[in-house]
């Protein structure tokens, strides 16, 4: 049983953000965050009404297969209608790898000019280690649950 490196699962924890662009004029914003990675779409809580400085804590599970794959973080504002942009940023998932369980902020642009930042914390659990199965069944029991949230979600929209 070797351990790959290069493989494995990713817990990212998106943490908090700060913002220094508002895209509300009239109240507090409420902020969340997507994740992109592969074909997989996450998405933090809404942090109603907490403006620009959201609290999220919330994790999601990545299965890495190489280095080169990208994570890509966007913030949004949650408005009545529809959600509006605030700022992105795109991660190698070789810069993700290392445990960074304190935090790590990464700033967020928007046409190349800084509009915030998010903090993330990282755990990374190797192929072959003796932590990986277990890492491995929580990623395919979250990737059930959010199958299933999507479903129920299809069939709400379906019955209006």
């Amino acid at each position: 049983n070797s351990l790959v490196l290069s493989k494995g699962v990713l817990e990212l924890t998106v943490v908090d953000a700060k913002l220094t662009r508002s895209t509300n004029m009239f109240s507090n914003m409420s902020p969340f965050i997507t994740i992109s990675h592969k074909k997989r779409k996450m998405k933090t809580k809404v942090a109603d009404y907490q403006d620009k400085t959201p609290a999220f804590n919330n994790s999601f599970q990545l299965d890495i297969e190489n280095t080169n794959e990208l994570v890509t973080l966007r913030g949004w504002h949650q408005g009545t209608f529809k959600a509006d942009p605030i700022g992105f940023c795109q991660l190698p998932v070789s810069a993700l790898m290392i445990n960074a369980v304190l935090g790590v902020e990464f700033h967020f642009l928007d046409t190349n000019q800084q509009v915030g930042s998010v903090k993330i914390s990282t755990k990374f659990t190797p192929e072959g280690s003796d932590q990986y199965e277990i890492e491995k069944k929580r990623l395919e029991d979250e990737k059930e649950s959010q199958a299933k949230e999507l479903a129920e979600l299809k069939e709400k929209a379906d019955e209006y």
